[in-house]
């Protein structure tokens, strides 16, 4: 009853500042931000996730500065008014999905429609400079910064919470450590169709799974053996959905994917603190 409580009084003070924030955005406190990263960023959302995703943006530019690009892939949900915000912010683009021939039925994108993460992956040709493939519920926060000059090699990975989000019949080796799709960094291209043919097996024994995009994944990443990212910085779903208070010093992490439990959690902190803004 106690957790229900709290819950309620999080999730409302959440909604509250979630509002504020929306009311009180102004492009100039992106686009008057000097630092400049090498990074190109690409992310997925819709109009559900607009606040998330300008949000995730903001934190970006705030706390690690200006992306080469950022293309925001939308899901053909943005409404006009939505898409003139994004695109008021400088290097922002937003993109329609191109679903090529031959690709996935489209009946799967309706059943899951984040597999179409993996039609955006595939897609991907210019590397000249790393990819950041992120999901909209996620922040950046001042570690990002100094860690990220770690990522100038290899393909990387965010871990997973916990160990069950994978297809059923999946069972996690011992000594791998469980993939989030929500975050990569890319370095150089990876045998995307790897996970096409995988998904496209999963179709035909009708097999797919809402959690078959991560299997596939994951598999791929211990094939190509990309690195993982330390979990007492970028930390995924946490143990607080329930409590007042977070798991996370704030100022002691590089970034967070606030998973559907604690998606309320992203809000419950003031956005301004986030942001490096006067209150």
């Amino acid at each position: 009853m106690i957790g229900r409580t709290i819950r309620y009084i999080t999730e409302t003070t959440a909604k509250r500042k979630k509002l504020s924030f929306l009311d009180q955005f102004i492009p100039s406190w992106l686009n008057t931000v000097q630092q400049t990263t090498d990074f190109n960023v690409v992310s997925f959302s819709g109009s559900k996730q607009f606040a998330d995703q300008l949000y995730s943006i903001a934190s970006f530019y705030r706390n690690v500065g200006v992306p080469s690009s950022w293309i925001v892939y939308n899901d053909g949900s943005y409404k006009s008014n939505e898409l003139a915000v994004l695109r008021s912010i400088n290097r922002v683009q937003v993109c329609d999905i191109q679903i090529k021939e031959g690709g996935l039925p489209i009946s799967c994108f309706k059943q899951y429609p984040t597999l179409l993460k993996v039609e955006l992956l595939r897609q991907l040709n210019d590397f000249s400079q790393p990819v950041l493939f992120t999901d909209s519920d996620i922040l950046f926060y001042k570690q990002f910064k100094e860690y990220s000059q770690k990522f100038a090699k290899s393909n990387w990975y965010i871990v997973d919470e916990g160990k069950g989000y994978f297809d059923p019949a999946f069972e996690l080796p011992l000594n791998e450590q469980p993939l989030n799709f929500g975050f990569l960094v890319l370095n150089k291209p990876a045998d995307w169709d790897f996970i096409f043919n995988y998904l496209s097996n999963q179709i035909e024994n009708g097999k797919l799974h809402y959690w078959s995009d991560q299997t596939a994944a994951h598999l791929l990443a211990q094939r190509e053996q990309f690195k993982v990212m330390p979990v007492e910085l970028f930390v995924v779903g946490g143990k607080d959905s329930f409590k007042l208070s977070h798991c996370v010093n704030y100022n002691e992490i590089a970034l967070r994917h606030f998973v559907g439990p604690v998606r309320h959690k992203m809000w419950q902190y003031s956005w301004k603190k986030v942001l490096g803004l006067k209150p």
